[in-house]
């Protein structure tokens, strides 16, 4: 081996006259490290893998004690025989050649598909997108001057329409199956619907004169469309609805040549990228929280993709694709490098253009007033005008409420209320005073006052709740446990003399005492529902007597104060 002899060769020689030298390989380059030989002369004993490929469906590699599978490309399945492929990657563009990566796996090399190439539809790849249930991907070749599909195995190369110019940007829609791109050549925003036979391209937005649209995202929540433009005048980061209403320009100052672009459907955030200034930015949706990645430095970002906790882009100036943390740009890592014309890029999982995991949109995110996220998608709640966070910082009152010192701030449903130091907030929003927590009594109502507290084996006992209580209150016939486990596994309880006129009888699992025709009455009389279980239909509602009278507080207001006094009842909102 000889790092610059013809630019880097593997010779061979005889031992006796190593002159007389003959050339295998060259041009390998001065990287050349070390060469192994391998001869059938110089084995010894049995290969497991010579027999029936040691059951392996692809490659067979011996460890020196037994066979181990492998995969050309994807992984070896469960049966660890069988190979099958990877559910989420990396695939970039690279001029005659669409290549995939790892996403999170930087030392394994080996790509999880074939190099994708077709010296007949392959030209000038430059713009990606995909459609994972069909297992597709989408591509633009500006040579041709066409869009193209092929499957992620490099099968079924197909045009899918011709004629459309300098074609940068694709953008794939898959809940109305429908393929968006930009058109440099005459500065429109273009689609197609995949659905129908019909191939007839729709222009939805014709630009000014300078504009020049580059890359595009598409929301299928919002119904919307992002895209960059070039326009020297005035570059900037627009979108509008799928129908071409509500254009707007959202991004239009500290900003040159916005080339790369791509949306973080889970955290609703807009990442970009600028060739010129030489910087990659977030913001919401709409364009406001501006934020600069400041451990990122491109050279000239050429396209993005987001996943996970990470950024990947290619780079024309670095001649990479490279993989950063997107919240602040650190932990770079080079997954390739000397590429000298890295173009789309793409990140391929189930879940990357899955909109609708959105947690805003289940209940609110658990918020009052405003739900958005930040931007690990994590809810983040504020208030309407004139409205303020309260403690817990989901709540909102109104910002001029001022309760006094014998009054505690509620939200505007009287749901929640505030309290103030020296109380302790119930489970069930209650207030009561902290010298109350673990005196072995329910002040809270629902037992949340007496958990989390120490238990002494000699004095307490813990229900099942977890909740204390004194151990005399132990089978005492009175359920002192919100779930009843002190009255339960007690010594049998003889129920028969407690009343003489209506005989009662004794439930199966506690120790309390009930008439006969108080089962399945649709009532918990045992306390542990026993007593309602079994039941072929349920007994008419039976006469209780009247129950004590609630005492309650009418709340007027968008926001209400509360009497101190009141802090254990309910407070019933009036209409």
């Amino acid at each position: 081996m000889h790092s610059t002899h013809e630019r880097g060769s593997i010779k061979s020689a005889p031992v006796s006259n190593l002159s007389d030298f003959t050339v295998h390989l060259h041009g390998l380059g001065d990287s050349l490290k070390d060469v192994q030989v391998f001869s059938r002369d110089k084995q010894s004993g049995v290969n497991p893998c010579a027999f029936n490929n040691g059951g392996c469906s692809e490659l067979c590699l011996f460890n020196g004690t037994h066979p181990v599978c492998a995969c050309a490309h994807g992984k070896v399945s469960l049966d660890g025989k069988t190979c099958e492929d990877y559910d989420s990657f990396l695939l970039y563009s690279r001029v005659v050649r669409i290549d995939s990566i790892h996403m999170f796996n930087e030392f394994n090399l080996n790509a999880p598909f074939p190099s994708i190439q077709s010296k007949e539809f392959m030209r000038n790849a430059i713009g990606l997108s995909f459609d994972y249930r069909r297992s597709k991907i989408f591509y633009s070749d500006i040579q041709r001057g066409s869009i193209n599909q092929v499957f992620f195995n490099g099968s079924g190369h197909r045009v899918i329409v011709e004629h459309q110019g300098s074609v940068e940007g694709l953008a794939y829609e898959a809940v109305n199956n429908v393929l968006y791109w930009t058109c440099n050549n005459d500065a429109t925003i273009n689609h197609i619907n995949l659905t129908s036979n019909d191939t007839k391209v729709k222009t939805i937005i014709n630009l000014g004169q300078n504009d020049k649209p580059r890359g595009i995202e598409v929301d299928s929540c919002d119904a919307r469309m992002y895209w960059t433009n070039w326009n020297s005048h005035s570059p900037s980061i627009q979108r509008a609805y799928f129908t071409g209403f509500d254009l707007e320009s959202i991004i239009t100052t500290n900003i040159r040549m916005p080339n790369a672009l791509t949306l973080d459907h889970k955290a609703r955030k807009l990442y970009w990228g600028d060739a010129r200034l030489d910087k990659i930015e977030r913001a919401e949706y709409d364009g406001s929280n501006r934020i600069i990645l400041g451990k990122v430095t491109p050279q000239h970002p050429f396209d993005l993709a987001v996943y996970g906790d990470y950024i990947f882009w290619t780079d024309w100036v670095l001649h990479a694709v490279i993989r950063a943390n997107k919240y602040t740009g650190d932990d770079w890592v080079w997954l390739r490098k000397e590429v000298p014309r890295p173009m789309g890029i793409i990140a391929v999982a189930n879940d990357t253009t899955d909109c609708f995991s959105n947690a805003c949109l289940v209940l609110n995110g658990g918020c009052e007033d405003i739900c958005t996220l930040d931007a690990a998608g994590e809810p983040i709640c504020s208030c309407f005008p004139g409205r303020e966070l309260i403690v817990g910082g989901t709540r909102c009152a109104s910002s001029d409420t001022n309760c006094t010192a014998d009054s505690f701030r509620c939200s505007s449903d009287a749901s929640f209320r505030v309290c103030h130091n020296g109380y302790f907030q119930c489970s069930n929003n209650r207030c009561v005073f902290d010298n109350h927590t673990c005196n072995n009594m329910n002040d809270c109502g629902d037992g949340s006052d007496e958990l989390n507290c120490t238990c002494t084996d000699e004095s307490h006992f813990r229900c099942a709740s977890g909740t204390c209580i004194l151990s005399s209150f132990r089978c005492d016939h009175d359920a002192d446990c919100l779930d009843a486990s002190d009255e339960m596994n007690c010594p049998p309880r003889n129920c028969s003399g407690l009343h003489r006129r209506a005989p009662m009888i004794a439930c199966n699992h506690t120790t309390a005492c009930i008439y006969a025709n108080w089962l399945c009455d649709g009532e918990n009389d045992c306390w542990d529902n026993s007593d309602e279980m079994n039941c072929d239909a349920k007994s008419p509602p039976r006469e209780r007597g009247k129950m004590p009278e609630l005492r309650t507080v009418a709340l007027v207001g968008s926001s209400h104060c509360l009497s101190r006094e009141l802090s254990h009842w309910w407070a019933v909102p009036t209409v």
